[in-house]
């Protein structure tokens, strides 16, 4: 028995030895595992932090401004923190405290005392008679129904002709947005097609984006160092954030020199904003006439109605939609009555400039003969006789021509009889200026060009327009006429004028 038992036996150790070895090689394998997992979170942990800080590196060189400009914040004062970070509420309150000019640009009468009012009837003069303005041929009368519907019931500066109010049946657009899309749509397409309102809109959009810039810029260093001193003269540079906020504002609106440059561009973009009220005001104006408005109580209702146009004027009577209602006859009655008191009130404004001055156009002593004055008797080659409608101003061949005031050139050719090459300007308040017997040399044809591919375009006294020629009717070895010359004529309210008159130069006359 026991010789049977011994392999049995000796098969048990076997087994477990085996068991044994086996678990040696799991714990083996599962230190290795614990091992190798330790490393591996070891690295990621590594890995981690490495990422973390190459993101904080990163972040610290992209941000590195706001950074630096952060911590400089802590260490800041509370005046150093407001005219640096706080920089546009500062002058945003200290502007509020300047009253704005809106008529910078105006040639207002002298040593007279005008309001506000009185000052829009010049302004909707000069945007009514300059080139852009004489395209709707609104008369003196078109001017007063729009000045009365700016000022009946006092003046709004965000929106002195009252468009901003959307109409009854389209809430979607205000009569602002539908009279400017009536200007501005394609010249082959509309009559009432006006360059000025795009022109005038463009502008705008960027005097605001300018504007805002300025206004986000901290003060100059020199400007914070004005501020600290007076702050610290008046003994209030310990004064609370708040307070210190108001009194900055307060330094600020009364030594206006410290933001000059905000409060010009403030300026531009309010009076542009107003120009574009006023000339869409115009031109609602010169829609109503369009329309076959005529009398007051019709004005009335098309400028104060929230409708469109053409159709609520298809009645003959053409009264206003809500005349049964008390308020709205107590609306065109004021309306009326105000209006021809305005009619007396400009018959006392010198609106049109009596004293017209002209810039020299030869840019050189003025020298004429005695036959090419201002209404001089002339003879033409069929024997007839003539007044001269301008003046002939001597230059050799080739001088520079300048206009004689800023201005729109409105025709570049050579086509009329006698005047050979020749430019006309139109100018504000109906003064229009004509140039002739110009050489067709470099700075012709780059004039020529120009009106051809720009149309009308605008010029000042400092640009050359053309030079002296004998071009047109100017007669080769003719003792009177046969000299190189410019030949002027200045109209002024459709009428010629002689412009010796006024040159703020004398001239020198020869006799023949």
């Amino acid at each position: 028995m026991k010789k049977n038992q011994s392999p049995n036996l000796h098969n048990t150790l076997d087994h477990k030895q085996s068991e044994e070895d086996s678990f040696e090689i799991i714990q083996q394998q599962v230190d290795n595992y614990i091992t190798k997992r330790k490393i591996w979170d070891s690295l990621r942990r590594r890995f981690f932090l490495v990422f973390v800080f190459l993101g904080i590196l990163t972040s610290a060189i992209i941000y590195k401004g706001e950074v630096i400009d952060f911590i400089n914040s802590l260490a800041m004062s509370d005046v150093d923190f407001l005219l640096t970070e706080d920089a546009a509420s500062i002058k945003t309150a200290s502007m509020d405290l300047v009253p704005i000019n809106y008529f910078s640009g105006l040639d207002l009468p002298k040593n007279e005392s005008l309001t506000d009012e009185t000052k829009y009837a010049y302004l909707i003069h000069k945007l009514n008679n300059d080139f852009y303005g004489n395209a709707y041929k609104l008369s003196l009368r078109d001017e007063r129904y729009l000045y009365t519907h700016v000022t009946i019931s006092g003046l709004d500066y965000s929106d002195l002709s009252h468009l901003k109010r959307p109409f009854s049946d389209d809430n979607t657009q205000s009569l602002e947005h539908w009279l400017y899309n009536k200007t501005s749509a394609s010249q082959v397409f509309s009559a009432y097609y006006n360059p000025i309102f795009k022109k005038l809109s463009d502008e705008i959009a960027d005097l605001k984006i300018q504007f805002k810039q300025k206004m986000r810029e901290p003060f100059a260093e020199d400007v914070q160092d004005i501020a600290k001193h007076i702050l610290l003269k008046k003994g209030k540079n310990e004064l609370g954030r708040d307070e210190l906020r108001t009194e900055l504002a307060t330094i600020f609106s009364t030594n206006q020199v410290l933001i000059e440059d905000e409060l010009a561009l403030e300026q531009q973009l309010r009076e542009k904003e107003q120009e574009l009220n006023l000339r869409l005001g115009l031109f609602q104006v010169f829609l109503g006439k369009e329309y076959k408005t005529k009398r007051p109580q019709d004005v009335f209702g098309w400028l104060v109605g929230d409708y469109k146009g053409k159709n609520y004027f298809a009645s003959k009577g053409r009264k206003y939609k809500g005349l049964t209602d008390n308020e709205n006859y107590a609306g065109v009655e004021n309306f009326v009555s105000t209006f021809k008191y305005n009619n007396r009130v400009y018959k006392k404004l010198d609106l049109w400039d009596k004293i017209i001055r002209l810039y020299n156009p030869l840019h050189m002593p003025l020298e004429v003969k005695n036959v090419g004055l201002f209404g001089a008797r002339r003879k033409s080659s069929y024997g007839r006789l003539y007044k001269h409608k301008g003046i002939d101003l001597i230059a050799d061949e080739g001088t520079p021509i300048y206009p004689v005031k800023d201005g729109f050139v409105i025709y570049v050719g050579n086509k009329r009889n006698g005047h050979g090459n020749h430019i006309k300007i139109i100018h504000d308040n109906r003064i229009v200026s004509l140039y002739s017997h110009l050489k067709d040399d470099r700075i012709w044809e780059r004039t020529l060009a120009r009106f051809r591919n720009e149309g009308p375009f605008w010029i000042s006294t400092l640009a050359p327009l053309a030079t002296v020629g004998t071009t047109g009717n100017i007669p080769a070895n003719d003792a009177q006429y046969g000299y190189a010359h410019l030949h002027l004529e200045v109209e002024v309210h459709g009428k010629l004028e002689n412009p010796f008159q006024m040159f703020n130069e004398s001239f020198k006359v020869y006799q023949e």
